[in-house]
């Protein structure tokens, strides 16, 4: 198994805040994974990883750290440099406040 390990910065999102940008209407609160959007669970969207890999995201500023699957993809225009976390993840490691964090993202397990 091949390593990996990028910095990225970390966003979150929540059932709100996909209603308020139109996704949710579009996408029946579906994500690519063909389940619905739990913001309570620690899952996560990203284009540098697969659907169903498991990965530990470390706050670089205070070194909390939650346990992921990536579960949906983030629009392109963030494709190489963020990862979206679900409002419960994000609050694993930081205050929802801070809206955006650097990151350490570690892939434990690969998916499908």
């Amino acid at each position: 198994m091949r390593a990996v390990v990028v910095i990225l910065l970390a966003s979150w999102y929540s059932v709100a805040s996909l209603q308020a940008e139109g996704t949710w209407a579009r996408t029946k609160g579906r994500m690519s994974n063909g389940r619905l959007f739990d913001e309570r669970a620690f899952t996560c969207a990203s284009r540098m990883f697969s659907l169903g890999d498991l990965l530990l995201v470390t706050n670089i500023a205070n070194n909390k750290s939650v346990v992921v699957r990536c579960v949906d993809k983030i629009g392109k225009r963030f494709a190489e440099t963020r990862i979206d976390l679900s409002k419960a993840a994000f609050e694993r490691i930081a205050d929802l406040d801070e809206g955006v964090v650097e990151v350490k993202v570690e892939v434990l397990k690969w998916g499908n």
